[in-house]
């Protein structure tokens, strides 16, 4: 996984350095395929607190791996528009820098090896990268949003076979409000008082 999104990282900033903005339009192109199946490992995150075998809860894993799921799964994959566009590059970027930081410190708490540098990014990075990522995110629904309004795509009208209605804009903007910054909010939570439960002790351990 780590050598996935350090690979993803790589690109990004080598094409951005060689080609600059020209570069935005192929990103998706260039990177999502194995941004996809990375995500799709991922997934194994939500079961492995399930089964004991890592500490910790399944909720929050679960929270940020549907998110990217249906961020990319369902509003960048199934848009071209939004593929190309500048914002893409930004969230594949926050994310990914997200992930290079978390995986060497998973491996450094499996080898039982305390780096001061690693751990202090772990719980600090987020304080950025968090934020660009939910904003970029936000941006991609609010895009789609405009775009199926106009193209009225997955939206079910009646009269119809199922005699059902489901208007997708008005799911996207509930989305949006409901669930985006509710699921942000819990997330960024749980990071802050994990910094203080990590960080802090860290700084007593220095003080002894």
């Amino acid at each position: 996984m780590y050598v996935g999104f350090m690979y993803i990282t790589s690109v990004l900033c080598i094409r951005y350095a060689k080609e600059g903005t020209d570069f935005f339009p192929t990103v998706y192109d260039s990177v999502g395929h194995i941004m996809k199946y990375l995500q799709i490992l991922q997934i194994l995150e939500i079961f492995h607190p399930m089964v004991g075998y890592v500490r910790g809860g399944a909720f929050v894993p679960f929270l940020q791996i549907i998110g990217r799921f249906f961020i990319l799964f369902l509003m960048l994959d199934k848009e071209e528009r939004i593929q190309k566009m500048p914002v893409t590059f930004y969230l594949f970027l926050a994310w990914s820098a997200i992930e290079i930081i978390r995986y060497p410190y998973y491996m450094s708490q499996l080898y039982k090896k305390e780096n001061s540098l690693l751990t202090w990014l772990r719980y600090s990075a987020w304080i950025i990268l968090y934020p660009i990522g939910f904003t970029c995110e936000a941006v991609v629904v609010f895009r789609n949003l405009i775009f199926v309004e106009a193209s009225g795509k997955w939206t079910l009208s009646l009269p119809n076979a199922l005699n059902f209605t489901f208007h997708f804009p008005t799911f996207l903007r509930i989305y949006l409000l409901f669930i985006m910054i509710p699921a942000m909010y819990t997330l960024m939570s749980h990071m802050y008082k994990t910094r203080q439960q990590k960080l802090g002790r860290n700084k007593r351990k220095l003080k002894v």
